[in-house]
């Protein structure tokens, strides 16, 4: 089958389109379905022509599709093929190197558990003296700051305490 018998068969134009060549092909199916023959012999001429509607129909879904998709020049030069591939092939590099280094810690890891559980001991041990003064050093800077606070807090209180006898006074003496 060409496009042309196809497109004589759905009864479309030379120009028609895929929207248009369904449309034609869903009229003849209505048309020509073997559901709708009345004897036998009918029945033979409607499923002859179904099935011919149908290929004209696939056939022209795979031209028109192939015809509409924009063609893209492949005018590459062999340095450019060389260093796409040469590009690809470092970073599938990095890749399997990224792999057998996160392989290789986990092994490590496994291997020198007990060594590195000792180490974190030692470490604690080694540094106890540091966070405890770290900590005293802490305490002291927060005792200058909550010492502040504290002094503040007493000032506001005191400034309340005087609006509040104030106020009192006035009320009294409204009274």
């Amino acid at each position: 089958m060409n496009e042309k018998e196809a497109r004589r068969i759905l009864n479309v134009l030379p120009n028609a389109t895929l929207k248009e060549c369904r449309k034609s092909m869903i009229k003849q199916q209505k048309a020509f379905h073997p559901n709708f023959a009345k004897n036998d012999d009918q029945l033979d001429v409607f499923t002859r022509k179904s099935q011919e509607v149908n290929d004209a129909y696939a056939f022209l879904q795979v031209v028109l599709t192939k015809k509409q998709r924009p063609k893209t020049p492949i005018n590459h030069t062999k340095d450019e093929i060389i260093d796409t591939a040469a590009t690809y092939a470092e970073q599938k590099i990095k890749d399997l190197a990224k792999k057998a280094r996160k392989k290789y810690n986990e092994e490590w890891k496994e291997k020198n558990k007990e060594k590195l559980k000792e180490l974190a001991k030692e470490y604690k041990e080694k540094n106890k003296e540091k966070l405890k003064e770290l900590a005293k050093e802490y305490k002291e800077k927060n005792k200058e700051k909550l010492k502040a606070y504290q002094k503040d807090l007493r000032k506001k209180l005191k400034q309340h305490k005087r609006d509040s006898k104030l106020k009192e006074k006035k009320d009294w003496l409204s009274e």
